[in-house]
């Protein structure tokens, strides 16, 4: 799991790079507050963790993944590219949204409602991802969406993230 997340942020560092100079502290709070216009283009931003939370009946207790959503009310759509392009092959607490459909198109996960990217695999998630890797043949092959996973939180089997940290140095960002 990590090496492919290592591999991702590679291909995110050469595919996608960022201009934008607005930064957020790498506080591990959940309520951080949003990018700040002036701060140094060299940072990290702990994007993603877990946490073990108690369900609603406190009988039990589930690990549940918690967004720093202070950064994503202003992540810059770069960011949200490359988050939005790694998000998109593991699973982060995807949900069916009612009952599943046959086209399997209603499947609602945390990452991509936290980056405002829709459904799993709807248009206007590969839709935004193509747009921002169009020059990569390879990243739009993974695009395809005949290689876009609907698995739901439900699934014996399935990958999910422990933690992402975004950093930026520089005009490269990384993904870890």
């Amino acid at each position: 799991m990590k090496q492919f997340l290592q591999i991702i942020g590679l291909l995110v560092i050469v595919s996608c790079q960022s201009n934008d100079k607005q930064s957020t502290d790498g506080h591990e709070n959940e309520n951080l507050p949003g990018l700040i216009g002036n701060a140094p283009p060299d940072t990290t931003i702990h994007f993603l963790w877990r946490e073990d939370r108690q369900t609603d009946s406190n009988e039990n207790v589930v690990s549940t993944i918690l967004i720093n959503e202070g950064y994503t009310r202003n992540i810059p759509d770069s960011e949200r590219a490359a988050l939005g392009y790694v998000a998109t092959f593991i699973g982060s607490e995807c949900w069916w949204d009612g009952e599943a459909t046959d086209e399997r198109n209603n499947l609602q996960c945390k990452v991509l409602t936290a980056l405002n990217l829709g459904y799993q695999c709807s248009d206007k998630h590969l839709g935004f991802l193509r747009s921002w890797f169009a020059r990569d043949s390879s990243v739009l092959s993974q695009l395809e969406d005949s290689n876009c996973p609907t698995t739901p939180y439900t699934a014996t089997i399935q990958n999910t993230f422990d933690e992402i940290d975004l950093s930026r140095r520089g005009s490269n960002l990384e993904i870890s």
